[in-house]
């Protein structure tokens, strides 16, 4: 289910223009940092308004920046997720 949305939402960005056939890691980094700075933004100005700029939305694009990050990267996203959930499951 991830790994289809994740599927997804790369091929949205780059039709948009953002991924292109080749970035840096640092490249990949800034679009994550950008996206946390407009959510901190959203964040202090109490925006939770559903619009577009608010920090809820914010934190969206966060998220969609981490699932095309991860069909970047090859990541099986489904996998590792309920991976790492189980091992979080037994940290206490």
């Amino acid at each position: 289910m991830l790994n289809e949305l994740a599927k997804q939402t790369f091929e949205i960005a780059k039709a948009r223009g953002f991924y292109p056939d080749y970035m840096t890691f640092k490249q990949l980094m800034q679009a994550m940092e950008n996206e946390s700075a407009e959510m901190a933004e959203a964040y202090y100005k109490n925006d939770f308004t559903g619009n577009a700029d608010s920090m809820d939305n914010e934190l969206i694009d966060r998220l969609m920046v981490a699932l095309s990050d991860c069909h970047y990267f090859g990541i099986d996203i489904d996998t590792i997720f309920k991976k790492k959930h189980e091992y979080n499951k037994t940290r206490i």
